[in-house]
């Protein structure tokens, strides 16, 4: 099996699980930040905590490699 199989599967299997996801959590739940009590679908609240945890990821991943790369001098 190609490359583009495994990846078109995986693909499929993602979006099936996202699917099962999002109709297994369509109740509404009250969220406390801070002060705010928004009201949302659970998985609007999932899926953005996905997003902020990826997001964080990628820049504690990214601050290792801020700025012009320096060439190692050897000595």
């Amino acid at each position: 099996m190609d490359m583009q199989k495994v990846r078109l599967s995986l693909a499929v299997i993602l979006v099936v699980l996202v699917f099962v996801l999002i109709i297994q959590n369509q109740e509404m739940v009250v969220t406390k930040i801070f002060l705010w009590s928004p009201e949302m679908p659970r998985f609007v609240l999932l899926g953005g905590t996905f997003l902020a945890g990826g997001f964080a990821g990628y820049m504690v991943g990214r601050g290792t490699r801020i700025g012009p790369k320096k060439d190692k001098e050897e000595g």
